[in-house]
């Protein structure tokens, strides 16, 4: 789910061109055992080393038991070559995003936001991501939380936004996915029947 928002522009409308084309042919070649090129910076090490830590405290926070967490995280698959790998599960009906900034210029953005709305507008990527993830599982509500635990005053260490199915995007969201996911089954057996 991390990487659908390549198919749409900031405006949440279909993208078109070259950043479709990339993201279809990436998971091509992930069918076809490869995988798009991982890289790791201080940023990404950073957000996996408290990632866990950031469960944690929005456990204690929120008041709410996280399952498939941490290392207990598995792929969801969706159609034929979608899903999402969610950083919880809360119950049957919840589900949490959380993202551990490296830069805390951007922890105290999110902490400035109020609502989804400002998640759509500020954050499309992440908006994006989440609005997949309750469409994948079918949960009611999903929460996106920013945790720095540089943060010296606790009531800002971490920011919780609490995101509903957008009934408006989700059917745009469903119909993108369906045709990209038939773009790649075309690929993949023209491809198939490359292979000796």
């Amino acid at each position: 789910a991390s990487s659908v928002w390549q198919l749409f522009t900031k405006s949440l409308s279909v993208s078109k061109g070259e950043t479709v084309e990339k993201y279809i042919l990436e998971k091509v070649a992930e069918h076809f055992g490869s995988f798009s090129p991982q890289f790791s910076t201080a940023a990404t090490t950073w957000g996996h080393k408290y990632e866990a830590e950031a469960v944690a405290e929005y456990e204690k926070q929120a008041g709410y038991e996280v399952y498939a967490k941490n290392e207990e995280q598995s792929f969801i698959n969706y159609l034929q070559y979608s899903g999402c790998t969610p950083d919880g599960l809360i119950g049957d009906v919840g589900g949490v995003q959380v993202k551990c900034p490296y830069n805390p210029a951007n922890h105290i953005k999110y902490c400035l936001m109020e609502d989804q709305e400002d998640l759509k507008k500020n954050e499309y990527k992440y908006y994006v991501q989440v609005q997949t993830e309750m469409m994948v599982t079918g949960r009611e509500w999903w929460d996106f939380v920013s945790y720095d635990p540089r943060i010296e005053n606790e009531a800002l260490k971490l920011k919780i936004i609490r995101c509903t199915p957008d009934k408006d995007f989700q059917p745009l969201l469903e119909e993108t996915l369906q045709e990209a996911n038939s773009k790649m089954n075309f690929y993949i057996k023209k491809l198939s029947k490359l292979k000796s």
